[in-house]
């Protein structure tokens, strides 16, 4: 169902020390990893949202996700929504089920009133929450540092699901910061790895690329498997799209976003790798167009993204891959 857009919009507004606020998280490069108490309490005010379907993503999540929120498991396969999305196969796709993995990691993001909230989806398998640490990180500006816990935690909130297999299970951790910092670096890339908490080999990576336009917060997503609708053939031609998603996320909510977006519809931008290196991969915009069959937004010059790059971080390199 497509949104209605607010009669008046409110854009966000930054102050540009922000700037120098988020320069000076990776100012120190010291590995500050958090370790995740077995009662999950992390020492942190709970994010507070709904779940309707109990499966650990909160509703406002799925939406950002294009799930079922009255639906533990979208696709009936057997495996709920965040454990797919924790183990990275498709949860509206019956035929697409999780490869087997002891541990997987998945990063997300939504806004959660004025807050900006990055979501970590842990499949932990048999092990316990207190057999594993948590270190987060940023690519900015093509320098890449580690996030102190006590910023990012803040305000955070641990909570632990059943797997589909007796004895596993999911774990989520939710963690916000302000929309101000996107705001003032124009492009971030927020990592997570996991590690072992005896050994601190690095056992999953993921990274969510988050960006700012129009004051408008939006997640950089890979495209995921769905309607013919929504994907469509390649602008020109037959195949699918491939690239990524320019999903809003406006932390205040739809109203955050410009009356000249067009609701209903996403930014599709198709992609090549131009460079890599060093855990970098440089992407050029090669196509763009808007795109209907979605509960998103497409910001109005979408098609004026072709030409542009942008970096982000393999999550291969983070775990020595």
């Amino acid at each position: 169902m497509k949104n209605e857009l607010r009669a008046q919009p409110a854009v966000s507004t930054y102050s540009p020390s922000w700037a120098y606020k988020g320069l000076a998280l990776i100012a120190g490069l010291g590995a500050l990893l958090l370790t995740l108490a077995p009662d999950g309490a992390v020492r942190a005010s709970q994010i507070i949202h709904t779940d309707s379907d109990g499966d650990g993503l909160v509703d406002a999540q799925e939406q950002v996700l294009s799930l079922n929120q009255n639906s533990a498991d979208t696709d009936n396969d057997g495996y709920s929504d965040l454990e797919e999305v924790a183990r990275h196969s498709e949860p509206t796709m019956y035929h697409s089920t999780p490869l087997p993995s002891n541990i997987n990691l998945a990063l997300s993001a939504r806004g959660d009133s004025g807050r900006l909230v990055v979501v970590f989806a842990i499949y932990l398998g048999d092990r316990e929450p207190a057999d594993i640490e948590l270190s987060m990180g940023v690519l900015l500006r093509n320098r890449i540092g580690h996030i102190p816990p006590w910023y990012f935690m803040r305000e955070a909130w641990m909570t632990l699901h059943p797997g589909s297999e007796p004895g596993t299970s999911v774990m989520v951790v939710e963690c916000s910061l302000p929309p101000n910092f996107i705001h003032a670096i124009g492009n971030v890339s927020i990592y997570g790895v996991v590690e072992d908490s005896q050994t601190g080999a690095a056992l999953a990576a993921d990274v969510v690329d988050l960006g700012s336009q129009s004051g408008v917060v939006f997640m950089r997503s890979m495209p995921p498997i769905r309607t013919a609708t929504q994907i469509g053939g390649a602008i020109g031609g037959t195949q699918p799209l491939s690239g990524s998603v320019y999903l809003p996320i406006p932390p205040g909510g739809d109203g955050d976003i410009p009356m000249s977006w067009v609701p209903g519809e996403v930014c599709y931008q198709k992609t090549q790798v131009v460079g890599a290196g060093g855990g970098l991969v440089s992407h050029e915009v090669v196509e763009a167009e808007c795109r209907d069959g979605w509960d998103a937004y497409c910001k109005i010059d979408c098609a004026s993204s072709v030409g542009s790059t942008y970096d982000t971080l393999d999550p291969a390199v983070l775990i020595g891959g």
